[in-house]
């Protein structure tokens, strides 16, 4: 049997990660959640995800610097991060590339 793809979201809305949760593991994959920017650090460190799912606007620290974190460390430099935000405009963007 084929090892199912790892996703992890992080995100503070509660009512978001469960239904990225459900309409994920619909799909085959197998979801792991963090509500905060440094419980999420922590869980893609241990759990090794194949995918982040990213909010930028997180209570302790922000996306971006979750981001900045997971690429200066060699286990998590090469995970790949889609950053989900209500923030869209070019600043914001850029930011997002820069991390």
């Amino acid at each position: 049997m084929a090892q199912k793809i790892k996703i992890l979201v992080v995100d503070d809305d509660a009512q978001f990660l469960e239904l990225a949760r459900f309409v994920l593991e619909q799909e085959g994959y197998e979801v792991m959640t963090a509500i905060a920017g440094f419980e999420g650090l922590k869980r893609a460190k241990e759990e090794n995800p194949h995918l982040l799912i990213l909010d930028i606007m997180l209570p302790d620290i922000d996306g971006y610097q979750v981001c900045r974190y997971l690429r200066a460390d060699p286990k998590t430099v090469h995970l790949p991060i889609i950053m989900l935000t209500a923030k869209a405009g070019p600043r914001d963007q850029m930011e997002g590339f820069d991390a």
